[in-house]
C-alpha cells in the first residue's frame, strides 16, 4: 500500500510517497456518530461514503499526534481537498492508486481538529471516504453550527480558476482542476464569517434556463434535487438540510451564447428563475432567498449587447413577481476587475471582495 504523507509538523503542502504503518495506531470508521458532515453526501454505504459537490466536508477531533485519511478517488485526474489541522489550511492532491493519506504526523499529544474540504466540483470527479486512522484518542465533537448557508450556482460559486491571477486570462484557457479552490470561494467565505453550516449546490456551465453551451438539459434547476448531478435517478431530498439563508447567483451561463450571436430569451429565463424560486419555497417554507446578480457581466461586453442592463430589468422581474414574500431579496454586485482567474473567473481576491459585498445584505436579512 503507498500513502502519501505531509511534512512533519505541517501540512499537506508537499506530497512524498513513503511506506504506512499501521501499527499503534487506531481507525474511526466513516459512520461512526464522532464524525461530522456536512455538505451532499452519498451514504448509501455508510462506511464508505461518496463527497461529490464542492465544499462537502468530514470533521473529526481527537486528542493525539497524527492523523490519515483513507480516500479512494474516482476522478479522472485528481479531486483536491483543503486539509485543516487545527485552523491551518494545507492542500490535498489525490490519486487514483493511493488509498491512504498522511494528514499530519509529529504533532503535540494534545487535542486536535481536523478537517477534509472538497475543493474541486462534481465535473471533477467523486472521492469515496473510508475513515480516519490515527495515533491517540478520538472524542466527541463541538457541536455544528445552528445557522445554516447553501449556495445555489454556477461555476463563480465552485471558485474555478480562482488561484490563479492574470491580467488578461485568455493566455492561459480551459479548466484545471488544481486551480479550483472552494474554500477560498464566496460562499465559503461568508459560511466561516457568520459560523454556519455550508452547502454548496453549483456546477460550472449550468444556467437558470440554458447552459454555457446552448442547451436548456442539465440546468442547475434540474440538479437541485439530484444527489449526483449526472444521475436522474438518484435524488437528493432538500428537506433534509433546510437552510437558513438560500444565496441563488445563476444567469451568467444564460447570457453566453450571445457572444455566437444567439439571443437570450429573457422571458424564458424570467419564467425560469420565478419557477426555481418556487421550487425552493416548496422545500424551504422558512428560508430567506437572495439572489444574486451582476459581477460577471457588464454591458460594454459584448458590443451593443447591453447584458448588465438586461439582466438587472430581468431581476427586477422576479423581485417584483415575489414582492408580497419579504423573504425573496435580489442584489447586485459590482463588476468585477482585473486581475482575472482562469477563463476569466474572479480571482482569490475578487471571490473575498464578493463576499464583502454580500456580508452586509446578509447581516441585515439575517439579523446575524
Amino acid at each position: 500500500m503507498k500513502v502519501v504523507a505531509s511534512i512533519q509538523h505541517t501540512l499537506v503542502f508537499l506530497i512524498l510517497l513513503i511506506g504506512f504503518d499501521l501499527s499503534g495506531q487506531s481507525k474511526i470508521e466513516a459512520n461512526d456518530s464522532k464524525l461530522q458532515y456536512q455538505g451532499r453526501i452519498d451514504f448509501k454505504n455508510e462506511y464508505a461514503p461518496v463527497f461529490i459537490w464542492p465544499g462537502t466536508s468530514v470533521k473529526f477531533k481527537f486528542k493525539g499526534t497524527k492523523v490519515s485519511a483513507i480516500l479512494t478517488d474516482h476522478a479522472a485526474s485528481s479531486n483536491y481537498f483543503a486539509v485543516l489541522i487545527d485552523g491551518k489550511v494545507g492542500v490535498l492532491k489525490l490519486n487514483r492508486s493511493d488509498t491512504v493519506y498522511v494528514l499530519a504526523s509529529n504533532l503535540t499529544d494534545s487535542v486536535h481538529s481536523v478537517v477534509l474540504f472538497k475543493r474541486t466540483e462534481a465535473m471533477v470527479g467523486t472521492s469515496t471516504f473510508g475513515g480516519f486512522v490515527f495515533k491517540g484518542k478520538a472524542l466527541l465533537p463541538d457541536a455544528l453550527p445552528e445557522r445554516k448557508i447553501e449556495i445555489i450556482g454556477d461555476s463563480w460559486s465552485c471558485g474555478y480558476g480562482n488561484e490563479m491571477s492574470y491580467p488578461n486570462p485568455n493566455c492561459c484557457p480551459g479548466f484545471h482542476a488544481e486551480n479550483e479552490d472552494n474554500y477560498a470561494a464566496y460562499g465559503a467565505l461568508l459560511s466561516r464569517q457568520f459560523n454556519t453550516q455550508y452547502m454548496c449546490t453549483a456546477y460550472s456551465g449550468r444556467g437558470m434556463y440554458t447552459n454555457y453551451e446552448g442547451s436548456t438539459k442539465g440546468v442547475l434547476p434540474e440538479l437541485y434535487t439530484q444527489l449526483y448531478p449526472d444521475q436522474k435517478n438518484e435524488v437528493w431530498n432538500p428537506k433534509s438540510n433546510s437552510a437558513d439563508l438560500l444565496l441563488v447567483f445563476l444567469g451568467t451561463n444564460d447570457f453566453a451564447k450571445e457572444v455566437g450571436g444567439v439571443v437570450m430569451d429573457s422571458m424564458a429565463y424570467v419564467s425560469a428563475y420565478i419557477s426555481f424560486v418556487e421550487k425552493l419555497r416548496s422545500f424551504h417554507a422558512h428560508s430567506t432567498i437572495l439572489m444574486v446578480y451582476g459581477g460577471s457581466v457588464t454591458d460594454g461586453y459584448p458590443v451593443g449587447k447591453h447584458w448588465l442592463s438586461r439582466w438587472k430589468k430581468d431581476m427586477a422581474a422576479v423581485q417584483t413577481y415575489f414582492a408580497n414574500d419579504g423573504k425573496v431579496l435580489s442584489f447586485e454586485l459590482s463588476a468585477q476587475q482585473a486581475p482575472y482567474g482562469e477563463d476569466w473567473h474572479p480571482t482569490k481576491v475578487t471571490q473575498s471582495s464578493i463576499a464583502e459585498q454580500l456580508s452586509p445584505v446578509i447581516k441585515s436579512a439575517m439579523g446575524w
